[in-house]
């Protein structure tokens, strides 16, 4: 989305993110073999871990969604007595 509304520019991150999608197999090969050795525990509280994984993460973007308003409105107020103070 970043990128979409021109805020990171390409340049920015091409190579990374060509090293990344170049490798994508690999990092998934581990989380495979995690899952295959805890197939019994995924077979019973499968739908527990799952509400648990979506809760936390609603919950970690809801907090960096306030961290970020509150930087923001920090920054604007920070700026704005500057200017106050510059007259």
């Amino acid at each position: 989305m970043l990128l979409w509304i021109k805020v990171i520019r390409l340049e920015w991150i091409e190579e990374a993110s060509d090293f990344l999608v170049k490798h994508l197999s690999f990092f998934f090969v581990s989380i495979s073999v995690g899952l295959m050795t805890i197939g019994g525990l995924l077979a019973k509280n499968g739908v527990q871990l799952a509400v648990v994984l979506v809760l936390s993460a609603v919950i970690g973007m809801a907090f960096a969604g306030f961290a970020a308003q509150f930087l923001a409105r920090r920054k604007e107020a920070s700026q704005a007595e500057n200017v106050y103070n510059d007259f």
